[in-house]
């Protein structure tokens, strides 16, 4: 079990990637998913659809850490698109994760009929953890395949000198979110 001073480290980390995510949104984008990025007219902002996702997230006693941001930003070609942006800040794998990243794009499109990007960002710790479909089946059909991107913090583990060298402030964030794990979240905020 872990201690009282490792949770409330673990609390400001979740901390942490609120406040960065919400500050310098593109900037996520740009270092994690570039190739959606370079498709966003970023002239046309971008607005935070909070209500929204709270109007369609379950309802959970878990303590489970998890960040979701729901995001409105406009494709070069004008077109209207939500960006579901899942953070999953706990240190172990999940195995239901895959079906509630479904659930969330499929209540968004069910409930506002919006074209939806679901994506994550995984920062647990378990290298082999990489869930990017979710599949619905029976009598031996598929009758739901579902796929989300994901950017996994650990494939840049190795890369610390590079992460240092960028400039993006999500290198800093990537590189700090290493050594939280490496050193048990004593020295996160030092990175």
């Amino acid at each position: 079990m872990k201690s009282k001073q490792t949770r409330l480290r673990a609390r400001e980390f979740d901390e942490s990637w609120k406040v960065v995510l919400e500050k310098y949104f593109w900037q996520c984008l740009d270092f994690y998913f570039p190739d959606i990025s370079r498709q966003i007219a970023k002239e046309k902002g971008y607005a935070f659809l909070d209500q929204e996702l709270q109007r369609i997230s379950p309802k959970s006693r878990s303590k489970k850490r998890r960040l979701d941001k729901l995001a409105r930003v406009y494709l070069l070609d004008n077109t209207e698109i939500w960006v579901l942006l899942h953070i999953e800040v706990q240190t172990y794998k999940e195995e239901e994760f895959a079906m509630r990243m479904y659930s969330y794009h499929y209540r968004i499109w069910d409930k506002y009929q919006k074209q939806v990007a679901s994506l994550a960002i995984l920062a647990d710790n378990h290298a082999t953890f990489r869930p990017q479909n979710f599949e619905l089946s029976a009598f031996g059909k598929e009758f739901v395949r579902f796929r989300f991107e994901i950017a996994k913090l650990l494939d840049w583990q190795g890369k610390e000198k590079e992460l240092e060298h960028e400039k993006s402030i999500f290198a800093i964030v990537t590189l700090a979110s290493l050594k939280a794990y490496e050193e048990d979240f004593k020295t996160r905020a030092h990175w």
